[in-house]
């Protein structure tokens, strides 16, 4: 698997906005997803949110 932007070293813990579930371009990111989305907005209508948890963290769905 390709490593992308939303890397956890770079996002971990954090929101991240991408233009798509596919766009590995970041357009907002930050703890608080309403913000991170009235950002990401700004510049595409339907932006994609995610969280990437911290290094080291087991995410389980």
């Amino acid at each position: 698997m390709a490593r992308g932007r939303t890397s956890k070293n770079n996002y971990g813990g954090r929101f991240v906005a991408t233009a798509s579930f596919f766009s590995k371009k970041v357009l907002a990111q930050g703890r608080d997803p309403k913000a991170v989305k009235n950002r990401a907005t700004k510049k595409t209508s339907s932006p994609v949110i995610h969280f990437v948890p911290d290094k080291g963290t087991c995410f389980i769905l």
